[in-house]
Parts: structure tokens; C-alpha cells; sequence
């Protein structure tokens, strides 16, 4: 299997890289056809195979058709849509950004390439680069003010508490900024709920040891800091994205700090399932043999927590010879007390892409199904889990290093519902 490839976005004063696919002009017409003369039924079943910008414009030609895109049967339409796609929409990835430094170019930018290419970018997105990426969903995004580098024999945990953080809504451009944090959040950071086309929603961070905060946009302020009790002393990986399935978070974890250069070749890690509601922890072992089938050289980076739209987890694994999938099933009502059972399916054969290198995850969108991975010798790819399609979205060059990579999805159901009937 090919990888589809389309030319990368250009920057300001390198010599790689090809310009964007043009936007489309003003006399093409990409609406759906929202004849008052068609019977509103038939226009419901085009609209749901249609993509969003078509879908919202043609809820504001008229009253009837409004009135049913509104309501709930819509939604239902739309989930029978994505049943083909193990309910993943592929349409809800609406871009990918990432920021691109080449020794080339005058200085580093942020670039957004939006999904599709041939259509105007839905996604405002132009921070500072100041701020990194921590968490993305649903259209907001978690930034990060960077901190500074430690000094020489300074580890990361050593810095002071207190990040600059601030949520973005890249549909609306809207920007919240959040008071200080208590603990040292240097992890990745979780979005736990997003509600109200991205007006309300719940942060999570947490520190090396696992203590917890939680901010709620509702209330303006963090929660007290909380520890997780577990039997084992559980560390994340700092730079590895947590997953959120209902309202438990999971990382994955390590048993001890690594030191630096340290691969997987000592202890085994696992994930640390904690609910966000009861702050009640618990140990998820990885499949047996899931990190042996992996190179020797290959970091937790090689390791990708996410999920079904039903809610079960998944662990996405860069093998040696393939990119392996493997699902959790919960335990049986016979026997409710003993451990679900994993269940391995491979994605992608690495000969078929004539990939030899190693593959990196950046990230995973829980609407549309889709892992961002970084292969050396490629670039940038995003793989949709479900219909196994690959992009490139960036090609390697020798003098540009990309980094912050963040996904931008919305969530359709919810732009609905905050939409307002037709006066």
C-alpha cells in the first residue's frame, strides 16, 4: 500500500517544500444543493454524506431543513454514516499543525495545514511559539508557556511549579487564559470534557509522582492537588500523550524514572487508569510480548494509547516489521472479576510503505480515528485507524525538524446542538 502523498506546505525563505493546493474560488460552488423542492428527507440523507462545511451551511438556507438538521434523528444519520468507519469520521480532522524549524529559513513557524487541502481551513491557529501544545480537542487547544532549558545536571522536575497555560478554541480563535497551576506540570495534559461547541471543558494535569489538578472553566479555578495511591510507584512518560475514555484518564507509565538513554529494555511499562470522579487508580499491563516485538532502539515513543468510539482501549505499537493494533476486551459476565483479554491486528505492513526506520507517534484523535506518526526517513504521516489510509503531511527534508505536532478536530454533534433554531 502506497502512502497518499500530498506536496508540504512552504515556509518563509527555505527551498523545500511546495506552495498549498490553491483555495477554491468563489464561482465554485461547494454547498449541497438545498432545493426547497426536494423533500426535506432526501436532503437529510445528502446532508449526512456530506462534508461539515456543507452540513452547517445548508442548516442556514432555510427553517424546515434547519429544523431537522437540529434535531436528534440527524445525529443518527450521522452516526449510521460512520458505521463503515468503525464510527470514526475522518471528516472531523479538520488540520494538523505542527511547528517547522529549517536551518534554511529565517526562523522557525507554526504551520496549519487543513484537512481537506482542496478546502479553506475551518482551523485558526496561530500562537506564539512561546507556547506549545499540551492537549487538543474537540477544537481547543492547551498551550503551554515553554520553559526555560534546566541548566547542566538539572532534570525537568526541579523547576518551579506554576505553568502559563491558556486554552484556544482554533475554530472561534476565542483564547482563555488559566490562572497557575500548583504542581509541576510538565507532562502532557488531558482534556477530560469538552462542552458547548468548546465554551465549556475540564483540564487535567499532572506531575511526575501522579498528583493531580483539576481546572473547570465553570468554576474559573483548579481543584485542590490530589495524589493517586497506587501499589507501585508509577511515573508517565513526559513527553507521552494521556488518553481520556468517559471520564477515566490513562497514562502510560514506567515502574521507575529511566534514566537518560534508557530504552525499553528494563522494566516492562504499563498504564495507570484513574477516574477522574472517584480519584480511584488501577494498573492496565500491556499485551504479553507487545514491547519484544518492537527494536531494541526503540523508545515508549513506539507506543500509542487510543480508543474505540464505544469506549474500549487500544495500544498501537511500532513493531519491527509492521504497525500492530491491539484492542482490550472487558472482562466477561462469567468472570466479571478476571482481567480483560488483548486482541493484536496489524495495520500496516512496514515493507509495503518500504519503510525500514523508526516510527514515532505524535498524537491520536478520537473523532476521526486518526494516529500522527513520525517516520524517520518519510516525515510526517497521519494513518487513520479504521480505514488504514495514510497522508503525508510533511516530507522529511535534511534541514527542517518539526516539532509541536497537534490535531485539530471538532465535534459535529455539539456544533449542532449549540446552533439556534431560525427566527
Amino acid at each position: 500500500m502506497d502512502i497518499d502523498a500530498a506536496p508540504p506546505p512552504s515556509i518563509p525563505g527555505s527551498s523545500h517544500g511546495a506552495p498549498p493546493p490553491p483555495v477554491p474560488s468563489a464561482d465554485v460552488d461547494i454547498d449541497l444543493d438545498c432545493d426547497a423542492t426536494l423533500p426535506v428527507d432526501l436532503l437529510l440523507e445528502i446532508a449526512a454524506r456530506s462534508d461539515v462545511v456543507s452540513v452547517v451551511r445548508c442548516a442556514a438556507t432555510n427553517k424546515p431543513l434547519r429544523r431537522a438538521i437540529l434535531d436528534r434523528g440527524f445525529r443518527r444519520l450521522l452516526s449510521l454514516r460512520a458505521a463503515s468507519t468503525a464510527g470514526f469520521d475522518p471528516a472531523l480532522l479538520r488540520g494538523v499543525s505542527y511547528r517547522l524549524e529549517d536551518s534554511e529559513a529565517a526562523r522557525p513557524v507554526r504551520v496549519v495545514q487543513a484537512i481537506p487541502a482542496t478546502e479553506p481551513s475551518l482551523v485558526r491557529f496561530d500562537e506564539s511559539l512561546v507556547f506549545e501544545p499540551v492537549a487538543s480537542r474537540d477544537g481547543l487547544v492547551v498551550l503551554r508557556r515553554l520553559r526555560p532549558r534546566p541548566l547542566f545536571g538539572q532534570s525537568l522536575e526541579e523547576g518551579p511549579p506554576g505553568s502559563v497555560l491558556r486554552v484556544v478554541n482554533s475554530i472561534t480563535g476565542e483564547v482563555s487564559v488559566l490562572p497557575s497551576v500548583s504542581i509541576r506540570d510538565y507532562r502532557k495534559h488531558a482534556l477530560i470534557n469538552v462542552e458547548d461547541h468548546g465554551r465549556s471543558f475540564e483540564l487535567l494535569v499532572a506531575d511526575e509522582r501522579l498528583r493531580t489538578q483539576i481546572y473547570s472553566s465553570r468554576d474559573g479555578a483548579w481543584s485542590p492537588v490530589r495524589p493517586i495511591h497506587l501499589h507501585r510507584g508509577s511515573r508517565p512518560f513526559h513527553d507521552s500523550c494521556p488518553l481520556v475514555i468517559g471520564r477515566t484518564v490513562h497514562w502510560l507509565c514506567n515502574p521507575e524514572p529511566l534514566p537518560p538513554g534508557r530504552h525499553l529494555s528494563g522494566p516492562e511499562p504499563y498504564i495507570v487508569a484513574m477516574d477522574v470522579d472517584t480519584f480511584q487508580a488501577t494498573v492496565i499491563d500491556l499485551p504479553r510480548g507487545c514491547t519484544s516485538r518492537m527494536t531494541a532502539s526503540m523508545s515508549h515513543r513506539g507506543l500509542l494509547l487510543a480508543a474505540t468510539v464505544d469506549g474500549k482501549l487500544l495500544v498501537v505499537v511500532s513493531e519491527t516489521q509492521v504497525i500492530s493494533m491491539w484492542t482490550l476486551s472487558p472482562p466477561t459476565e462469567e468472570e466479571p472479576s478476571l482481567p480483560g483479554s488483548w486482541r493484536r491486528q496489524v495495520l500496516i505492513d512496514k515493507q509495503d510503505w518500504g519503510v525500514h526506520s523508526s516510527v514515532q507517534f505524535e498524537g491520536f484523535g478520537q473523532r476521526s480515528g486518526t494516529a500522527i506518526l513520525y517516520i524517520g526517513r518519510v516525515g510526517l504521516i497521519r494513518l487513520n485507524l479504521a480505514t488504514k489510509e495514510a497522508h503525508v503531511v510533511f516530507y522529511r527534508t535534511e534541514t527542517a525538524y518539526v516539532s509541536q505536532v497537534c490535531l485539530h478536530e471538532i465535534n459535529l454533534s455539539s456544533l449542532l446542538q449549540a446552533m439556534k433554531p431560525l427566527s
